[in-house]
């Protein structure tokens, strides 16, 4: 009874450390000229295909939530790694009309035995429309967590994270640090 009771106990240890999400860690670099805050900002995504659709909606959904409460209009546009016809995004930005855009693009990562992403790293970079000049940039080391973490909560966290980032780093100044659950 002892053995069976200690065996239940280390499965429900191993459970709750594999639902911990880990932190996202993430490097970050702003330009101490760029003094504007962005109050319009198209945000170019190539996180979709490692991830998948549900990561990356989360994602944006919230992203596009905490640039509003903060102050900015957000558009998104997913970036193709095999698109041909990028005028299309470009014309797409363009209409939109931002004063800054953010890309996160997938710059490598770690895969597990079957093929599955596991740890993500992302370079993320704000540019400003006017200037042309990349006025912050970040590398972003995701991991994927525990398997009964869904990836939609994950793509929620890193934006939650990446925008916290941005904040600290007082390219957002009007709003709150949010805290992410433990």
């Amino acid at each position: 009874m002892i053995a069976f009771t200690s065996k239940v106990l280390g499965l429900v240890a191993l459970l709750a450390l594999a639902a911990c999400a880990p932190a996202t860690r993430i490097e970050s670099n702003r330009s101490a000229s760029y003094t504007t805050q962005p109050t319009r900002v198209y945000v170019h995504t190539e996180i979709h295909p490692e991830w998948g659709n549900a990561f990356t909606a989360a994602f944006e959904r919230r992203l596009g939530t905490i640039l509003k409460e903060c102050g900015a209009a957000s558009q998104f546009g997913r970036i193709d790694k095999l698109e041909l016809n990028e005028k299309s995004r470009l014309d797409e930005m363009r209409k939109f009309g931002p004063d800054a855009v953010l890309t996160a693009r997938h710059n490598g990562g770690t895969k597990d035995q079957y093929g599955k992403l596991i740890l993500g790293i992302y370079d993320s970079r704000l540019a400003d429309v006017k200037t042309g000049e990349i006025v912050w940039r970040a590398s972003s080391t995701v991991s994927r967590g525990g398997i009964t973490i869904e990836l939609a909560e994950r793509g929620d966290a890193f934006a939650v994270e990446l925008s916290n980032k941005l904040k600290q780093d007082q390219i957002f100044r009007t709003c709150p640090i949010i805290e992410l659950k433990k």
